[in-house]
């Protein structure tokens, strides 16, 4: 599961890149 967690910490940051 250590790479859902890599993916996880990369998506938080395009999360909040997409924040309008």
């Amino acid at each position: 599961n250590r790479k859902s967690t890599g993916e996880f910490f990369v998506a938080i940051p395009q999360m909040l890149k997409e924040d309008p």
